[in-house]
């Protein structure tokens, strides 16, 4: 029987093509929930053109915040995390602490300050950071650094994840 089945191409296709959507979609779904999620709005909206893919992004995104649990429940602890990770070399931890659409270009930047040896000008400029007032409305808090004549050289904003208390990196 097996091989009577084999003789008919329409029916070896149709196995071959339901194999290949059994694999193919469930891959699809886990890229778009691992991957995507990570894109700035520009891509997503690109990628996307559709409210309904649009949708389904931001639903992906909201899922991964919910779950995000690296950080502090307090702007300095989630900054004395990030030193902690850049210390002990461990730059794709330390990339954990950004926001999630960010935290994609965060390792790229970690990454390329590591190979020109730069983590220890980050750590030097990151032990001087002073807090600016906090904005209570938008949960946002920024670091700063100031050069000798007390001009802002460097900045670290971040901001609360509201669905898990925790603070993220929103940019360097």
């Amino acid at each position: 029987m097996l091989s009577t089945a084999l003789r008919n191409p329409f029916l070896v296709a149709s196995v071959v093509f339901g194999l290949v959507v059994a694999v193919a979609l469930p891959m699809q779904r886990a890229w778009e929930r691992e991957v995507l999620v990570t894109m700035d709005q520009d891509t997503v909206i690109n990628y996307y053109r559709t409210e309904e893919g649009i949708a389904r992004h931001l639903k992906n995104l909201e899922a991964a915040y919910r779950t995000d649990t690296y950080g502090s429940t307090t702007p300095e602890g989630t900054l004395e995390l990030f030193k902690d990770a850049l210390k002990a070399g461990d730059i794709e931890l330390a990339s954990k602490y950004f926001l999630i659409e960010e935290q994609k270009n965060g390792l790229v930047q970690l990454q390329e300050a590591q190979r020109n040896s730069n983590i220890e000008q980050y750590l030097d400029l990151l032990k001087d950071a002073k807090k600016s007032l906090y904005d209570g409305v938008q949960n946002k808090v920024e670091f700063y650094v100031e050069d000798n004549r007390g001009v802002a050289v460097y900045s670290l904003v971040l901001i609360k994840n509201p669905l898990t208390e925790v603070w993220k990196i929103e940019r360097i």
